[in-house]
């Protein structure tokens, strides 16, 4: 496994270690968490670019590290406590990055409660009508995931 810490290559041998990684992330503070899906290739860059966009704000550290199978990224960025502007500029960066790479804004397990909105990053209006459409037809009475739709505006292009 690939990490990158700090700025810093780490290689890893024991897939565990991510749920380790996390757990240390808790005790050194907040953990703004991405799990986005990006090319393989561009892991490092987007870990570097972050820990570089961070410089400026109260951020004790940037790690990056994934699944090379399926191009997901775990981006962890640790300050002391939550930071609404470290936050802000976290998500504009990773999401505008993530639509240029041509990635997901939400891998693996889908948007979730907060990453509602920023489908738009990733998937255009048609593909979200879609998804939408889908989720209705197989699940009408929404007891898959319920609560854990589409917004409106987000179906509206707003």
């Amino acid at each position: 496994m690939k990490l990158l810490f700090g700025g810093k290559e780490v290689r890893w041998a024991l897939w565990a270690l991510r749920e380790r990684l996390a757990e240390a992330c808790k005790q050194d503070g907040y953990t703004y968490k991405f799990d986005v899906s990006i090319p393989v290739a561009k892991f490092s860059e987007v870990t570097e670019s972050v820990t570089e966009l961070m410089k400026g704000y109260p951020v004790l550290y940037c790690m990056g590290y994934g699944h090379v199978g399926d191009g997901n990224l775990h981006l962890n960025i640790v300050s002391k406590k939550f930071e609404k502007d470290v936050k802000s500029a976290l998500e504009i960066f990773v999401f505008e990055s993530v639509a240029q790479l041509n990635g997901s804004v939400s891998a693996e397990h889908g948007l979730g409660f907060h990453k509602n909105e920023c489908i738009r990053y990733s998937k255009g209006t048609s593909a979200v009508k879609l998804m939408k459409r889908i989720k209705a037809l197989f699940d009408p009475n929404c007891v898959l995931n319920p609560y854990k739709t589409l917004s409106s505006s987000v179906i509206s292009g707003v």
